[in-house]
């Protein structure tokens, strides 16, 4: 018996399974449980971090360079809340390193300028990370729907060819032009076909039961025909006439018909 192809379940279950690096982060950052207070403390931790790695290892000319990483990474692991609070700390920690006591405002003009330039790009790409988080969550659980509707229609498959292979009748799907698209393996044997790719696109005959059947609906069908254009005919006619002359009565039956006719 022909069966139609369909993906195996181990297929189906690599689409669930991300197939490069930046996939696999935001997968493991989407399974992620963590509770609120946590992830922010893990964004708190990682932006002091860069802070004290930026005061040891970045000059002054750099102050942000760091920051724009970390920040970016965790508004894409944490979220939009944790991703927005560490823009903005990212901002307080650049500003503390970089200013004196000795200075009036703390630190020159120009730093505060960048620093309000950082913050207002900062909240921005956050932003568009944090949608970009939506839109990769969304794009899971799709995806995670279409493999179920797929292993479902693997296993509606695989019903009805079971059913079909353990009947005994000769069961045949033809086409339109009348030629032979399936055939049970019932019906296989009882033709004593091998293979059925032998027999498959080849015209395939009506037997006489079901000519004779075919014949008999078209005959009941052209009888039910006839009796329904009398009835519409006795609908349409006006009740006969009570006077007149005996041929405009005669005339009135032959155009409605006689009553063995209904």
């Amino acid at each position: 018996m022909r069966q139609v192809a369909c993906p195996p379940l181990d297929a189906l279950m690599i689409r669930t399974q991300p197939a490069r690096f930046f996939d696999r982060i935001v997968a493991w950052s989407l399974q992620l449980q963590l509770p609120g207070a946590v992830r922010y403390l893990i964004a708190t931790a990682l932006v002091v971090a860069i802070g004290w790695g930026r005061v040891l290892f970045v000059p002054d000319t750099l102050p942000w360079l760091l920051f724009i990483p970390a920040t970016i990474g965790i508004a894409l692991v944490m979220g939009k809340g944790p991703g927005l609070f560490a823009a903005v700390l990212s901002t307080a920690t650049g500003i503390v390193s970089l200013g004196t006591l000795l200075h009036p405002t703390w630190m020159p003009r120009q730093h505060w300028v960048a620093a309000s330039l950082f913050l207002i790009v900062m909240l921005g790409l956050v932003m568009l990370t944090a949608e970009l988080r939506e839109s990769l969550r969304r794009a899971r659980r799709l995806n995670e729907e279409l493999v179920e509707s797929e292993r479902q229609a693997v296993d509606r498959q695989a019903f009805l060819s079971s059913v079909l292979a353990s009947s005994t009748d000769c069961i045949k799907v033809l086409d339109l032009n009348g030629k032979l698209t399936f055939m049970s393996e019932g019906g296989q044997r009882v033709m004593e076909i091998s293979d059925f790719n032998e027999v498959a696109g080849c015209p395939c005959p009506p037997s006489s039961t079901a000519a004779t059947t075919r014949r008999s609906f078209f005959h009941r069908l052209m009888r039910e025909n006839s009796r329904w254009k009398v009835s519409q005919s006795l609908r349409a006619t006006p009740f006969p006439p009570q006077a007149g002359s005996p041929s405009q009565r005669r005339g009135w039956r032959d155009r409605c018909g006689s009553p063995g006719s209904r």
